[in-house]
């Protein structure tokens, strides 16, 4: 970008607009949920899941392979809801993924792996479903 550029444009606008800050808040909000478990994801899986390293990529990748898939459906399904009760929605189905992902003991849950591969699905859909709409929210 061009000193010219950048004086016309300060970086204290995309603080000052609401909906850009709200934009901004959202894509770090997915960044950290697609993240957070990456560090402790895999020793969990041998140590709490008892599953062989081999099988650890494919239940890795359920979280991308259902956000990807989801990003489809995105362009077929935003026009049927206000954009911004999708993403409330959407967010709320993150909420519910978090919850049933680990071995939820105050919902009830027993610590099986389907219901960690459930929730990853449901992460990925749902952060699919909250990041494809908000980026014009940014854009605009």
């Amino acid at each position: 970008m061009s000193v010219k550029a950048e004086a016309k444009v300060p970086y204290s606008w995309f603080f000052s607009n609401v909906r850009s800050f709200f934009g901004l808040l959202t894509c770090t909000y997915v960044c950290l949920i697609f993240s957070f478990h990456a560090s402790f994801f895999t020793p969990a899986l041998w140590k709490g899941k008892h599953l062989k390293e081999e099988y650890h990529g494919y239940v890795v990748m359920i979280q991308p392979c259902f956000y990807v898939g989801c990003t489809f459906l995105v362009g077929y399904l935003i026009n049927k809801l206000p954009k911004r009760v999708f993403i409330a929605i959407s967010f709320f189905a993150c909420s519910i993924a978090i919850a049933i992902m680990g071995p939820s003991f105050y919902l009830g849950m027993p610590n099986k792996l389907w219901i960690l591969c459930i929730g990853q699905a449901l992460s990925g859909s749902a952060l699919g479903f909250v990041f494809i709409p908000i980026l014009p929210e940014i854009i605009d």
